[in-house]
């Protein structure tokens, strides 16, 4: 897949690169590091052996009165094969004096050349080299200038360097070796690392398409605490999310189709009726009184859909001001006496003191209004609604409960639906769309507020609307 020839061939090849890079890098500090070791272990062995036949060079020429070349050779050749070190010694003019191979050694009458010799201190000097080929081979030298009665001479300790060649090779060879099964035993790891790293991503990509083309069903199994398996439970949920809004869009679309087809097709049908002859003329004023009720039916369904339509697209602004919730309530009651009368219903709780909100007075208005109508449409015949007005927790309550038959459990999740009605309230409301509450709904949370349903079948219902004193900055807690 074009995910794995991306995401898990970058990630592999950077860890690959990284992983060398290091292997690299500790290798040359390693043969840094263990050449110093080698060449200071060296020095000190030089140095310690140069101190040794000093001494013993010097005790020869007092106790001889002057050199004894044959009895300081044969020192020098007993310290050498002891030591498996070369010495020399050359006089100010760097001519070879003493020397730890036999007398007929090649380098016998040659001279240290001045330049070498004037780099040459009382302290010693360590470097590597053939010493101006009096040794064949690349050495690691010693040399110290010395005073035996009063005259100056320069000693050379010499250690053949092939010894640090097989050093350095024995020390490659076995770096190479472990860093060899290192990085393929790293290899292996990081490549099952990011697989199971693009896996979850893979399974991802292939869910998101699916929810790209409308499929919500697709379900990402991932169930690790880290970033992928949050990302995953994020999905999921969006997608339950977008499965829910789209099946809410369908059947919004269908709920709508279905309030705009059904008067439609009355009006249609009367209107046809009127002009063909089908309906009496005595009977017009009967059909036309339906139409007109059809019409007004489609306008509260049209401006009922354009008011949500502004609530969801952030559309409907709020005209805060203060004003009295109680005498707002009155107003719009007195709008229902007639229907309140003509089912004998007590009204309560209207004579309560006044409570001053913070909120936009139309708004608030229709949502007395809606919970109102809803109040007046499924109270019982010489029943009661009652309103109740209380502060709680900082915030503004209005209650609103009418006696009846009430919701149940499994209804109360549903009445904020768009077009969602009860069974009991498909026989009552003939007139409504279901849209009442969901717009109810979206104003109080307009206002930073909420509401709640309070009910007990059989016996009442009770909306209670609750709206933060200071609506810019609501409490935390809700007491709903």
């Amino acid at each position: 897949m074009r995910l794995r020839k991306s995401i898990f061939g970058r990630y592999l090849g950077i860890c690959v690169t990284v992983l060398l890079s290091t292997v690299i890098c500790i290798g040359a500090a390693l043969l840094l590091t263990a050449s110093r070791f080698y060449r200071a272990e060296k020095r000190d062995i030089l140095i310690e052996k140069a101190g040794e036949i000093i001494t013993a060079t010097k005790l020869s020429y007092l106790s001889e009165n002057g050199w004894n070349y044959e009895y300081v050779n044969s020192i020098y050749r007993n310290f050498a094969t002891a030591s498996e070190i070369e010495f020399t010694l050359v006089d100010k003019g760097g001519n070879m004096l003493f020397c730890s191979e036999t007398d007929n050694c090649r380098h016998k009458n040659m001279a240290i050349s001045e330049l070498t010799l004037r780099n040459i201190s009382d302290t010693g000097s360590f470097t590597t080299g053939t010493l101006d080929g009096a040794y064949a081979e690349l050495s690691f030298i010693y040399g110290i200038e010395i005073l035996i009665s009063g005259e100056k001479y320069f000693l050379f300790a010499a250690s053949p360097a092939d010894g640090y060649q097989d050093f350095v090779v024995d020390l490659y060879s076995t770096f190479a070796l472990i860093s060899a099964l290192g990085i393929v035993i790293a290899c292996i790891i990081i490549y099952f690392s990011t697989k199971s790293l693009v896996s979850p991503l893979e399974q991802m990509t292939v869910a998101t398409e699916k929810f790209g083309k409308g499929d919500f069903s697709e379900q990402i199994n991932i169930k690790s605490e880290n970033e992928i398996g949050r990302l995953a439970a994020a999905l999921n949920e969006m997608a339950y999310s977008l499965s829910i809004s789209d099946e809410s869009r369908k059947s919004f679309v269908a709920n709508v189709s279905h309030e705009l087809r059904t008067p439609m097709t009355s009006i249609g049908g009367f209107v046809d009726g009127i002009r063909d002859g089908t309906i009496p003329k005595e009977q017009h004023k009967y059909y036309l009184d339906i139409i007109s009720e059809e019409v007004a039916r489609l306008t509260r369904l049209i401006r009922s859909m354009l008011n949500i339509s502004k609530f969801e697209s952030g559309e409907m602004q709020i005209k805060y001001e203060e004003f009295d919730a109680v005498a707002l309530t009155v107003k719009t009651v007195l709008l229902f006496e007639k229907k309140i009368n003509e089912k004998g219903v007590d009204i309560r709780g209207l004579d309560s003191e006044p409570m001053t909100v913070r909120a936009d007075s139309d708004l608030l208005q229709q949502v007395i209004w809606n919970l109102t109508e809803n109040a007046v449409k499924f109270v019982d015949d010489g029943g009661y609604i009652e309103y109740k007005f209380y502060l709680k927790d900082g915030y503004n309550c209005i209650a609103i409960r009418n006696s009846g038959e009430g919701l149940s459990h499994d209804e109360i999740p549903r009445v904020f639906d768009r077009f969602y009605k009860t069974d009991a309230s498909r026989g009552k409301d003939k007139n409504g769309v279901g849209l009442g509450l969901s717009i109810v709904r979206s104003i109080v949370k307009l206002h930073n507020g909420n509401i709640l349903i309070k009910s007990l079948k059989g016996e009442y219902c009770e909306f209670v609307v609750t709206l933060p004193i200071n609506p810019e900055k609501p409490p935390a807690e809700n007491p709903t």
